[in-house]
């Protein structure tokens, strides 16, 4: 596997070196670029770095990691004055590990995603000074709300409350942190105005947060139909599925049961098969549920889904084989 993946990476590593070369002897030539030398020589060296990782570790994400800090020095190297270059740099690593924690495995997903958060609002404290009382709550209420989904993610906790409404946490830590922030510029009353609303918007999103209601249905819809395209469902080795195939992809790639059921069960009654029996052979279906909070991340649904699809299809292979229990 290592010989694999050090064939497979030759190609991309002689690249990086070659561009790491010209960027060495040609950049520092030419007036306009010459002052960036160091920037993109900083994300070359980390871009060869993950290459590197990944074919020691075999992990793909090893290379997107290395990347983010690539990006972090390349920006920290830039020749800029307008902002501190410090904390702009650690925007950018926020930013970085925020995007990439859904290419993680799923126990890294929340950990690396609320450290890229953490230090976003905190680099944004420093660097817009006028609104840090709002980066501040909002950091405050974010740390420990990707904590503890963290920690259901690794099933410590329970459940996945957090998980599926962590954006409300972050929109809630902001709002609040609007009451305490002074806009320059703006009437007492029109600030007294903002204050208000963002107050209420906070406890609007909290009382959402705790009845946990659902997401919409939209927002889902749009998920399921890329992940159709990513997981096979097979329905060739038997007659019921073959006759029902949309039926049963709107139930495995949607969790829409009602057609499934109406189509089973008038089938099983067709085939002589007993109401006690067909309550049973249909209660998997009719037990199946599933919820998402519209305050959930699409990165996590997304997730999530996956592993729904999974189950749902588990689920039908479990009612063929009590149908052909039944039957036979």
């Amino acid at each position: 596997m290592l010989k694999e993946r050090v064939k497979e990476s030759i190609p991309t590593l002689a690249f990086y070196i070659v561009l790491g070369g010209l960027a060495y002897y040609i950049i520092p030539r030419i007036e306009i670029l010459k002052d960036f030398t160091i920037s993109i020589s900083a994300l070359i060296v980390f871009a060869i770095l993950g290459e590197v990782a990944q074919i020691i570790s075999g992990k793909r994400y090893a290379k997107y990691l290395a990347l983010v800090f690539g990006i972090q020095f390349f920006v920290y190297y830039l020749p800029i004055t307008l902002f501190p270059k410090f904390e702009l740099s650690l925007l950018s690593l926020g930013v970085g590990l925020a995007l990439i924690a859904p290419k993680l495995p799923d126990f890294l997903s929340f950990p690396v995603r609320g450290a890229g958060i953490a230090i976003v609002f905190y680099s944004l404290m420093e660097l817009l000074p006028p609104l840090s009382e709002a980066f501040k709550i909002a950091l405050l209420f974010a740390i420990p709300a990707y904590i503890l989904a963290s920690l259901e993610e690794l099933k410590i906790l329970g459940g996945d409350f957090f998980r599926r409404n962590i954006l409300g946490f972050i929109l809630v830590g902001l709002l609040l942190g609007i009451y305490y922030i002074e806009i320059p510029g703006v009437t007492e009353f029109i600030s007294f105005i903002i204050k208000l609303s963002s107050l209420f918007l906070a406890l609007a999103i909290s009382a959402y947060i705790a009845l946990s209601l659902p997401s919409k249905k939209s927002k889902e819809e749009v998920i399921f139909g890329e992940l159709e395209h990513e997981v096979e469902i097979l329905t060739s080795g038997d007659e019921l599925l073959q006759k029902a195939e949309e039926l049963v992809k709107e139930f495995v790639f949607r969790g829409d049961k009602l057609g499934i059921l109406a189509y089973i069960a008038l089938n099983a009654a067709k085939a002589g098969i007993k109401e006690d029996t067909l309550k049973e052979i249909l209660r998997p279906i009719v037990e199946y549920e599933r919820r998402y909070s519209a305050l959930a991340p699409r990165w996590w649904i997304r997730k999530m889904e996956k592993r729904e699809i999974e189950r749902r299809k588990k689920i039908i292979e479990e009612i063929l084989r009590r149908i052909d229990k039944n039957v036979s």
